[in-house]
């Protein structure tokens, strides 16, 4: 499905948000929106993504609100927050080959725009540049996840 002039501009205002993509070309997010993004529903209840899976998505919430929870051992899980529009989770994964770190369920009727890996990757093969800062950004964040 394509996407409308709206949905476009309101991700290219939010997208900014992201640290790799707060100084990405106009030219090259513009590519990026028009041609990598794609827009999926999601019923209360339902997972988007589970703890200790591969990470093959970016999600960025339009409409909606999402719980992130974190599960230690076989029992215990542990809510550490609430997402809602504008929010994102996953951006890792478009960088790194780690597993998901947590479980993310729709609280209500939830709509994502979210970037696919594959597509990702094959986006930012033709734009070194942007490949650059996208690592820059990448290292940058896992130096101040492990001083946590």
């Amino acid at each position: 499905m394509e996407l409308t002039q709206e949905e476009i501009q309101w991700l290219y205002r939010n997208l900014r948000s992201v640290d790799f993509f707060a100084d990405a070309n106009v030219d090259d997010i513009d590519l990026l929106l028009r041609t990598q993004v794609h827009k999926y529903s999601y019923k209360k209840g339902q997972k988007i993504c589970k703890q200790g899976t591969p990470g093959d998505a970016f999600f960025m919430i339009y409409k909606g609100k999402v719980s992130v929870t974190v599960s230690k051992g076989l029992f215990q899980k542990t809510k550490v927050t609430e997402l809602g529009p504008g929010q994102f989770f996953g951006e890792m994964a478009l960088i790194s080959n780690e597993p998901r770190t947590a479980t993310v369920i729709a609280d209500e009727w939830t709509e994502c725009f979210a970037i696919l890996k594959f597509d990702f990757n094959m986006f930012v093969s033709d734009k070194p540049l942007f490949a650059q800062k996208v690592r820059s950004a990448t290292a940058q964040r896992k130096f101040e996840l492990q001083q946590k």
